[in-house]
């Protein structure tokens, strides 16, 4: 049985690998808190940044990975956090339900591709050795293919034995650390999760 948290904070250790490899009918969502500056909030890469990669890379610009070769990068005020919801769509790319512009590739890909290696949340994964890369918070995570949700991340602490990760509620998986160190845990939302639910 586990409870449902209002956020999952990485102190830029920790990692959670989703499972997930992508290609060219992925789609993401993800609701972010208080980012300071630079990381990975979820990513995963082939080893070239000129093909096969997916995510989001922050440092002073929001790069966006969708394809073998679409990039767009949207420039961050300077002195200031980025929060919000980042939504990477097959009919665009969104920040805080704005579209934003493309200024390199094409969204969708022109090309079939696979990234081979999952998606690694908070971190990254150069192909095939994932690491830890973003001290953020992280409210929830969303994958589909297809236009199918196959991922579904919330923040929740098992309650067994406390420990804290993200339960995914499409395979009904509780999905732990993969780095080193803890995630810190944000308060408890007023909502139960059985287990199996």
């Amino acid at each position: 049985e586990y409870t449902q948290l209002e956020y999952l904070e990485s102190t830029g250790t920790q990692y959670i690998d989703t499972g997930v490899v992508a290609d060219n009918t992925t789609e993401a969502e993800v609701d972010f808190m208080d980012l300071p500056g630079n990381g990975a909030l979820f990513f995963t890469t082939n080893g070239s940044w000129g093909s096969r990669n997916f995510g989001i890379i922050i440092n002073n610009y929001l790069r966006f990975y969708m394809n073998c070769d679409g990039l767009t990068t949207y420039t961050i005020p300077s002195g200031t956090n980025v929060s919000g919801n980042i939504k990477l769509l097959t009919t665009g790319i969104f920040l805080n339900d704005t579209q934003l512009s493309i200024d390199r590739g094409q969204i969708p890909s022109s090309t079939a591709f696979t990234t081979t290696y999952p998606i690694v949340l908070f971190g990254s994964n150069m192909a095939g050795t994932p690491s830890a890369a973003a001290k953020v918070k992280i409210r929830y995570f969303k994958l589909w293919k297809n236009h199918e949700l196959v991922r579904n991340f919330i923040p929740a602490r098992r309650d067994s034995n406390g420990e804290i990760g993200m339960y995914d509620t499409v395979t009904n998986t509780f999905f732990t650390n993969s780095g080193t160190g803890n995630f810190i845990a944000g308060p408890v939302v007023n909502l139960y999760i059985p287990a199996g639910q």
